[in-house]
């Protein structure tokens, strides 16, 4: 309504772009600002939110490793944390060289000059290896809530407590082999934390302390409820094999009904073809005619034995699957457990 030319319409819809998208990248920076300060971390992986930069977002585990390299290596290379990339001066093995190695994420590629490294690389299983023998006598362990980047709520409600934890190794064996990561912790007040909650606090940067002994009665508790913990789930384990045990078997017989409607279909099909050929023997005109039909009836005789032989057939395959089925299931029913202490600590959120 206000412009004249074309260029004057130019400029206006310049104008109120910059307008609208000025208007639009505030939105998104009150926006960011509120999902930092309100939600949790997980909440930002979700919705691929980082405070620095997108494509800078570490999943848990990548952040985890990279957490144990610089543990590992911290005597043998310099590190540059924000690149996620460091400087092996000296290497801890014969076949890994020294130099610039830089931490490659999934379809990255690492830039000239460095070397790949992930967690299938020699120096990578070099320091988990290291992590696993890492001797872990008990210590007063700080974990550091101030100062995590994000928010994580299950944490902050144990600011300024302090309590006792214990972790364990569950592995059961039956057909296969798990492997299973137990927390057992409660506050110096008795409040017991679950899996999820122990499981965060170990995301917050911590600090190692004083060498502690865990007094007699808080030692013995938190044995008794790693006991209890550990039974529950084997008996959930067990739930779950039982339950994969009942949709097999429901499988199976689906599958046995499939395949004797289809072979007793089959011999139904063959009989009252016979029936048909039976009746057109009786009225052929010919002798000829009459040994063609006589020839052809003998084809779907063998046919319809042979149809009766494939039912017996599919019972004994249904037979041997389901002696599978239940041999698996008794082999599954004697699971053997065994339960390793990995480290027992006093912790304290600051």
């Amino acid at each position: 309504q206000t412009c004249r030319t074309p260029e004057e319409i130019q400029r206006a819809f310049a104008a109120l772009r910059k307008d609208v998208e000025d208007s639009i990248a505030r939105r998104m920076a009150r926006t960011e600002e509120l999902l930092v300060e309100h939600f949790d971390e997980d909440v930002h992986a979700r919705l691929k939110l980082d405070l620095q930069h997108a494509q800078q977002r570490l999943d848990a585990i990548t952040r985890q490793f990279w957490g144990l390299t610089q543990w590992a290596l911290n005597k043998d290379a310099t590190f540059a944390d924000q690149e996620l990339s460091f400087h092996l001066l000296r290497s801890p093995m014969p076949q890994v060289p020294v130099g610039h190695y830089q931490l490659i994420r999934k379809d990255q590629e690492a830039p000239r000059g460095y070397r790949t490294y992930r967690l299938g690389h020699p120096l990578g299983e070099h320091v988990i290896a290291q992590g696993k023998q890492a001797a872990t006598p008990a210590r007063e362990v700080v974990f550091d809530y101030s100062h995590h980047s994000t928010r994580i709520s299950l944490v902050e409600q144990l600011k300024g407590k302090r309590g006792y934890l214990l972790l364990q190794r569950l592995r059961v064996k039956s057909v296969e082999e798990e492997d299973h990561l137990l927390f057992t912790a409660a506050t110096e007040e008795g409040l017991p934390l679950d899996q999820e909650t122990c499981a965060k606090l170990f995301l917050c940067a911590g600090r190692v302390e004083q060498p502690v002994d865990l007094a007699p009665a808080q030692d013995d508790r938190l044995k008794a409820d790693a006991q209890q913990l550990v039974r529950a789930t084997l008996d959930r384990i067990m739930e779950a094999n039982n339950r994969h045990f009942l949709e097999a078997r429901e499988k199976l017989h689906q599958w046995a009904r499939d395949m004797e409607k289809s072979a007793e279909r089959e011999l139904d099909e063959a009989k009252a073809k016979i029936r048909e050929l039976e009746r057109k023997a009786r009225q052929a005109s010919t002798m000829a005619e009459q040994h063609e039909v006589e020839r052809e009836i003998a084809n779907w005789e063998k046919r319809k034995r042979d149809l009766r032989q494939r039912i017996f057939q599919v019972e004994d395959e249904i037979a041997q699957k389901r002696d599978r089925l239940i041999s698996a299931l008794v082999q599954k029913m004697q699971q053997t457990s065994q339960t390793e202490t990995l480290f027992a600590i006093r912790w304290r959120v600051v």
